[in-house]
């Protein structure tokens, strides 16, 4: 029998769904039922709680074919956050943001520049899941994703972000170009943001080694700072 419990569940999933098409940049007439609180559908201020609706996310068709989610790893109350946009199917099947030489990279650079272990550093993908086509197709499921890092970061609430490539492009919802994102000290909803290469880029690029011990050296003098 399709009851009227079963109804009511059927209106909140449907009013859910909107609310998240909305918050994502859609527009839509506004729908009421009776009975319907929309506060029960805010993402939760706890990041375990998080993590299990991003786990069990399904908004998008990424979801469909992954079966680790990379939510986020290391110091969940640190003062500095590493963000990366995505991570690679062998990253995710070893359930790490970084593996291989990019993660001993990181933590190099995370050690003698910064001064601190890279566990102290918590590290997170804007890109809960793998992406199974190339990143400059992949608009709606980074604005499906946003708001996920968006909670992430305003939880944690670190004193400064480090962003990778152009990752805060896709975190802002900005166009700039590598070297202006450089040139200066961006800020995202009041947290210091400094971008720097990538650690697969440096791997492949060591010439660029200088400028990115130049990027984490301003990194370090602001946390000093603040």
């Amino acid at each position: 029998m399709y009851n009227s419990n079963m109804k009511q569940k059927v209106k909140n999933v449907v009013l859910k769904n909107l609310q998240t098409l909305k918050y994502i940049g859609f527009e839509y007439t506004d729908i009421k039922f009776d009975n319907y609180d929309d506060t029960q559908y805010d993402l939760p201020a706890s990041l375990d709680t998080l993590e299990n609706i991003v786990t069990n996310c399904s908004l998008c068709n990424f979801s469909q074919n992954n079966k680790n989610i990379l939510f986020g790893e290391g110091k969940k109350d640190s003062n500095i956050v590493f963000l990366n946009l995505y991570s690679s199917s062998l990253q995710s099947e070893n359930k790490n943001i970084f593996t291989g030489n990019s993660a001993k990279m990181l933590s190099k650079i995370c050690l003698n520049v910064l001064g601190i272990p890279i566990d102290d550093v918590y590290i997170v993908n804007i890109l809960k899941c793998i992406p199974s086509k190339n990143i400059e197709d992949c608009a709606t499921e980074i604005n499906t994703c946003r708001p996920y890092i968006q909670k992430q970061l305003d939880i944690i609430n670190p004193k400064l972000i480090v962003a990778f490539g152009d990752s805060y492009n896709y975190l802002a919802n900005c166009n700039k170009s590598l070297v202006q994102l450089r040139q200066e000290t961006q800020e995202y909803n009041g947290i210091k943001v400094i971008s720097t290469f990538h650690p697969t880029y440096i791997l492949r690029n060591p010439s660029c080694k200088k400028d990115v011990f130049e990027d984490l050296q301003k990194a370090k003098s602001i946390m000093e700072l603040l």
